[in-house]
């Protein structure tokens, strides 16, 4: 089965067009869409088989409505955490992909982590690469990352070490950007600032543990060394109650 989004629809004379992943446009009857007929727009994303007539020209059957637009199909497979595929291009001095589905061209986000950015993404340019999406704004904004990325050895070993003295930079959106002392930039989430009972401001000394990174691999992530060893010694008390129960 095929996936593309209705390009074209002529009711009054009976047909429409289907765009997808070949260069031009295939053709389908409304007649083919049964109960469907109503409710297809332009715009919608429908899935398909491709039939051959005689003349050899193709034709789209079996349609069915997958989704109402390009935007909530991407939702769909947002929430559904699905990896994609697309046709890597380069505009200017960004990357984006163009979704084989819904043709979208989606902004990829490089991490400042990643190692061989130049050679990586320029190798791939013009071929189709494996994606998944990060983010998708309300206001139709969507960013994705490419699969199988590579990252600077010491960025990954950061993850599970404490740094001490780190400093409150500034208050963000959701939380403190936080630097330790070698200038690495981090995010301290509010709902684990809030854990440790303190109102932080810029320049305070706090001790870290790096817990993770975001979803694009850009921003690493921290708890307070307070929380995670609170979260250490109740975590065998955790264990040994579920063993029990």
């Amino acid at each position: 089965m095929a996936i593309g989004t209705i390009s074209v629809l002529k009711r009054k004379k009976g047909f429409g067009y289907i765009a997808y992943e070949d260069p031009e446009n295939i053709q389908f009857q409304l007649s083919d869409l049964a109960g469907q007929h109503a409710n297809i727009q332009e715009g919608n994303i429908v899935e398909f088989s491709i039939a051959t007539e005689e003349t050899s020209a193709k034709t789209a059957i079996n349609i069915q409505r997958i989704a109402p637009s390009a935007l909530d199909y991407m939702r769909l497979k947002f929430e559904a955490k699905q990896e994609l595929t697309g046709m890597l291009n380069k505009a200017g001095t960004k990357y984006r992909v163009k979704d084989a589905d819904t043709q979208l061209n989606i902004p990829l986000v490089i991490s400042k982590f990643e190692e061989g950015i130049d050679e990586h993404y320029e190798a791939l340019d013009g071929t189709l690469v494996k994606y998944r999406l990060v983010s998708i704004k309300s206001n139709g904004m969507i960013k994705a990352v490419l699969v199988n990325r590579k990252f600077q050895n010491d960025f990954l070993a950061m993850i599970g070490s404490t740094f001490h003295d780190a400093k409150i930079q500034m208050r963000s959106k959701g939380g403190f950007a936080v630097t330790l002392q070698n200038g690495i930039i981090g995010f301290l989430p509010n709902s684990l600032a809030e854990r440790t009972n303190k109102n932080f401001q810029p320049n305070d000394s706090v001790n870290l543990v790096c817990t993770g990174y975001s979803d694009n691999h850009d921003t690493l992530m921290f708890d307070t060394y307070e929380n995670a060893m609170n979260d250490a010694a109740v975590a065998p008390n955790n264990a040994a109650s579920e063993m029990d129960s």
